[in-house]
């Protein structure tokens, strides 16, 4: 099928065809060079992706273009775009797409770039840790680096840009006994950093959130010998037992 005359839009929506030429002057007007309407275009089509489901036949264009708006310096313009991005990979058939034309890689540097920008950041880690739920996409972001900058973040103040990465954290922990195997750099970068996983379960003055997300990254974490080892070390092990040993007694 060639994709230049593929529907950019899920014709089974009514209004489709009406949206078509809307969604077509949002990406003509992100590539402008005024600022206001890559702005204009970004929040657009951060609307429109709520909208209808893009055809995976022809993501392609609007990858490329979120690509392009993600890099900008205008926090707005980031924001939405990444935001865009965040739900588009929702879509199963679109992360792989995604992955495959550099988004995690365009998140990567963005979560550089704007460090210490919460708008931008809590949607550029929301983009990601939907690719590191899944299988198929996971290894592309770590091999980004950005994993390197989430971590760094499970030591933030604001609670979101927390919780968002230890989810990212627990998710891509899911996969330490298996992808992981060969990548040890990864399980480096987890092991330097299991006391900040360790803490919100230690304390209860953490979030419950936060709280349930460090258990799973925890428990995800064992599956690894060498994370497994750095968990009893630090006394993980024995607490993720009493942790599970009273949330037995509390159902019977």
């Amino acid at each position: 099928m060639d994709a230049s005359n593929a529907p950019l839009l899920d014709e089974r929506r009514r209004d489709a065809p009406t949206l078509l030429p809307a969604l077509q002057n949002l990406l003509q007007l992100a590539h402008a060079g005024d600022t206001d309407d890559q702005a204009q275009a970004a929040m657009g089509i951060s609307t429109m992706v709520k909208r209808v489901r893009i055809e995976p036949s022809s993501f392609g264009p609007l990858c490329h273009t979120l690509s392009r708006l993600v890099a900008s310096e205008h926090q707005a313009v980031v924001a939405y775009a990444a935001r865009s991005i965040k739900i588009l990979v929702l879509d199963d058939a679109l992360r792989p797409q995604a992955a495959a034309a550099g988004i995690p890689s365009v998140l990567a540097t963005a979560l550089k770039v704007r460090e210490g920008d919460t708008a931008c950041l809590r949607e550029i880690l929301g983009a990601l840790q939907t690719l590191c739920y899944d299988k198929e996409t996971v290894l592309s972001v770590i091999t980004t680096g950005a994993l390197g900058s989430v971590l760094e973040l499970l030591s933030t103040g604001n609670l979101e840009l927390k919780i968002l990465s230890m989810a990212i954290a627990a998710n891509v922990l899911s996969f330490s006994d298996s992808l992981l195997m060969t990548h040890e750099e990864c399980i480096d970068a987890f092991r330097d950093r299991m006391e900040a996983l360790l803490d919100p379960v230690k304390s209860r003055r953490f979030n419950d959130m936060e709280r349930d997300l460090a258990l799973a990254a925890l428990a995800n974490a064992c599956g690894h010998r060498v994370l497994a080892e750095r968990a009893k070390d630090l006394g993980a092990i024995e607490l993720l037992r009493r942790v599970l040993k009273k949330s037995c007694k509390g159902r019977s």
